[in-house]
């Protein structure tokens, strides 16, 4: 196949490429889902299998991808996905990993520990996360920054991609974390918590239930959900807090892991709201 031209977040033009391993601008098997319309967000779509691969790109200017250089401007290797990047990158190799990231953040890679974060994230996943930690590559900015809680992150066969803010542990616990139906409150607070680096700094008081029950009363696309959105979102982020001060981050995000990734038919907000009830915590 010839592929050519460019877009907006996954780009392809003379100042620069984008093109990720789990994002279809290749062919792909079957029949895949690229959107999630309920929670607004990209999905990642690795491959189980792997492939055998020929790269052979008119490209100016330097260009990196996880597949081995076989030729001028020839590329092949066995894997489950392509990633081709350009722009204002650099490669480089701290330890026995090599990272090809934009210039302007060489420095903070240069004293990144990867492996320290992935053991984390391991431990709070209590599983194997399969992480490459041999090439890592740097998500784009306008893929990570835009609706990019699924596609900060994406750990291939060969290559991990990540996002350049450093948001790792968070990231790759997410990744794990499938997004479903009447459960975006949740996983909203999920993506935008600092795991594993910082919680809370202030004590947090559980909001009345009534000021969060707001998500179960009202359908989505009711004029009234979106005045009263703002102020229901900041209560269920504090009863979000709430719960990470009683029973501590670990606890929390494994029980969201379980309840999201289960076909549970108790709604976002009582579920959040009992969590500490449910568990042995303190209540009111």
């Amino acid at each position: 196949m010839i592929y050519e031209g460019s877009g907006n977040r996954y780009y392809s033009n003379y100042q620069g490429i984008a093109l990720m391993g789990y994002f279809a601008w290749y062919p792909r098997a079957g029949h895949l889902q690229i959107f999630e319309l309920q929670s607004a967000l990209t999905r990642t779509n690795i491959s189980e299998t792997s492939s055998k691969f020929h790269l052979a790109a008119d490209i100016k200017g330097e260009y990196m991808t996880n597949l081995n250089a076989v030729g001028e401007d020839e590329y092949e290797g066995q894997t489950n996905g392509v990633t081709v990047l350009s722009g204002l990158m650099q490669q480089m190799t701290v330890g026995d990993i090599r990272y090809c990231c934009p210039v302007m953040i060489a420095d903070e890679i240069a004293n990144y520990d990867l492996k320290g974060r992935v053991a984390v994230a391991e431990d709070y996943l209590a599983g194997d996360l399969q992480v490459n930690t041999d090439l890592c590559m740097t998500v784009a900015s306008t893929i990570a920054d835009y609706n990019g809680a699924n596609d900060a992150f994406a750990a291939l066969a060969d290559h991990t991609l990540m996002r350049e803010d450093g948001a790792l542990v968070c990231d790759m616990i997410m990744s794990k974390v499938k997004a479903r139906e009447g459960t975006k409150e949740l996983y909203t607070c999920l993506s935008a918590y600092p795991f594993a680096m910082e919680g809370p700094t202030e004590e947090v008081e559980k909001p009345a239930y009534e000021d969060v029950l707001f998500f179960i009363l009202y359908d989505r696309s009711d004029e009234e959900y979106n005045r009263g959105f703002p102020l229901a979102h900041e209560a269920y982020y504090q009863l979000f807090e709430y719960q990470v001060n009683t029973l501590g981050e670990k606890a929390v995000f494994q029980a969201c892991y379980e309840y999201l990734n289960s076909d549970s038919d108790v709604n976002e907000v009582d579920f959040l709201y009992n969590l500490d009830v449910d568990n042995g915590g303190k209540t009111e």
